[in-house]
């Protein structure tokens, strides 16, 4: 028979991946932790909580982490320009998703694209 502390933990790491998942499938919208919260019926504190126990970062960190992998992924791809890139991924600002991708690569979308 399982203990509660096993049904609680295997609850939280099933909604954790389903959480993960529809990320992935939304990095184009708007992620921000209390819109992402409300879509599963769970407090902003909870899906913050659920990140630093099952991936060892901020939501916020990791929807800049999937993003910029994104980003790095599509900009090998000749046909995609780094605007349609920006907007794929999430980006609205130009000069946030060039900082950004800048500081994880050290290198523009731009130049990385030459």
């Amino acid at each position: 028979m399982k203990s509660q502390h096993t049904i609680k933990y295997t609850r939280d790491r099933d909604r954790f991946h389903a959480i993960e998942m529809y990320t992935r499938e939304h990095l184009s919208a708007n992620l921000h932790t209390a819109s992402v919260a409300r879509q599963f019926r769970i407090g902003r504190t909870t899906l913050e909580q659920l990140f630093r126990e099952f991936n060892h970062t901020s939501f916020r960190q990791y929807v800049e982490e999937v993003r910029l992998t994104a980003a790095f992924r599509l900009l090998q791809e000749p046909h995609a320009t780094v605007k349609e890139v920006m907007y794929a991924c999430g980006y609205t600002n130009r000069s946030t998703f060039n900082n950004a991708f800048k500081k994880k690569y050290r290198y523009s979308p731009g130049y990385f694209r030459k």
